[in-house]
């Protein structure tokens, strides 16, 4: 196909989706469509004329949404004769993710994993959501924050960004995580108003750690090893007070040869299903407001429970 593409103008996406699954075992995809650049304001398949060329319109997006969806990476499109371009898509090694890997923590989660790779502030969607929860959380001198399952604690870095100098100086960080080199890294990384604990989450019962003015969670609560729904009272009632914020992340997306794909994935389903998520998304949003918090649920990519009084 990527010798002889073929050239998409009044096809329908459902047509052009038909078209292209007896080629999905290929390394690459390549096909012509109309320019997206040659109108504005226009919506997925409208219908355009352009020098006597009927065509429906589609945006760049709506063909990196499809690349999404068939398991492809995007490549920068190429020239073609005008007003054509050349859509081009590359399969994706499923089998390069970090979520298929059945070894140990260590070697799942520490710092030669595939997982250590994945710097999520760096996805403009994770990013963005983040700073809006910490905005909502307002953040001030002094304030103590603990991290639940930090690994190595890059959620942490936004806190410099976000914050004067000297509001983050005076920050009091805990980061909890059981993989030994992630929690020595990240002591490494970070500045002196940063501790760090290695210890699995379940035993918190244990932790002698005072309390703390903002509790955040990303990518824990969801784990079944955890049953976070019996312990996340608890644990909020012995390690914060009365004015504390919380913020729950919930991961909606899988990382699949480098490229971050909407949607979790559930055992037994090919495609993304919502159901337990939603379920969970549900019980801490209601477990939060019966304790008095003002609750919102954002995000893409990570769904997040954010709790402020």
């Amino acid at each position: 196909m990527s010798r002889n593409h073929p050239r998409f103008t009044t096809q329908t996406m459902w047509e052009i989706y038909q078209q292209l699954l007896p080629h999905l075992h290929e390394k690459y995809i390549t096909f012509e469509v109309v320019n997206p650049d040659l109108v504005h304001g226009t919506f997925n398949g409208e219908m355009q004329t352009f020098h006597d060329i009927k065509y429906r319109y589609r945006s760049h997006k709506a063909w990196i949404d499809l690349a999404e969806i068939i398991d492809y990476r995007y490549l920068t499109p190429e020239k073609s004769d005008p007003p054509f371009i050349k859509i081009r898509y590359q399969n994706l090694n499923k089998k390069n993710s970090w979520h298929l890997s059945q070894n140990s923590l260590e070697n799942k989660y520490g710092i030669d994993s595939l997982f250590a790779r994945i710097d999520k502030l760096e996805e403009p969607a994770f990013l963005i959501d983040y700073a809006d929860c910490l905005q909502k959380c307002n953040i001030a001198k002094n304030m103590r924050i603990l991290g639940l399952g930090v690994n190595e604690g890059k959620e942490f870095k936004l806190f410099q960004s976000i914050c004067s100098r000297e509001m983050y100086e005076s920050l009091r960080f805990l980061g909890i995580d059981i993989v030994q080199s992630s929690i020595d890294r990240a002591r490494n990384l970070f500045p002196q108003n940063h501790t760090w604990m290695v210890d699995d989450i379940g035993n918190w019962q244990e932790w002698d750690i005072g309390k703390f003015d903002v509790l955040i969670a990303i990518g824990v609560f969801h784990s079944p090893s955890l049953n976070g729904k019996n312990i996340i009272a608890p644990l909020l009632k012995k390690f914060l007070h009365n004015s504390s914020k919380i913020i729950l992340g919930f991961p909606n997306a899988r990382y699949i040869d480098g490229e971050v794909k909407f949607g979790a994935k559930s055992k037994n389903y090919q495609k993304p299903e919502w159901s337990l998520l939603l379920k969970d998304i549900g019980y801490y949003r209601r477990l939060l407001f019966r304790q008095g918090f003002n609750v919102t649920v954002t995000g893409k990519y990570y769904l997040f429970v954010t709790g402020v009084k």
